[in-house]
């Protein structure tokens, strides 16, 4: 009997930091099935984040405290199977 090989998929998420600081700053990635981690990211830094199935992730960072701005940009990688990314 022969299973079907599910798609797996890549999300990479970085930390920039405008200004002094330099982190450790605390993200989690939801998504389909259940999927949940949490994971520490430095500015300047970046987490590839592989074997993801298709579907819709939300990216959330713990507020990093008094003092700080936070601003998203999210971009769709190319070759990514016509996947789509927002940032808010």
């Amino acid at each position: 009997m022969c299973w079907p090989t599910l798609p797996t998929n890549v999300l990479t998420v970085t930390k920039t930091i405008s200004g002094t600081g330099s982190g450790p700053f605390t993200v989690t990635v939801s998504g389909p099935s259940g999927y949940l981690t949490t994971t520490i990211i430095n500015g300047g830094q970046s987490k590839v984040i592989t074997g993801l199935l298709s579907g819709l992730y939300t990216v959330t960072e713990t507020s990093p405290g008094a003092g700080w701005t936070t601003t998203y940009t999210a971009t769709a990688s190319a070759g990514s199977g016509g996947g789509y990314s927002t940032g808010s």
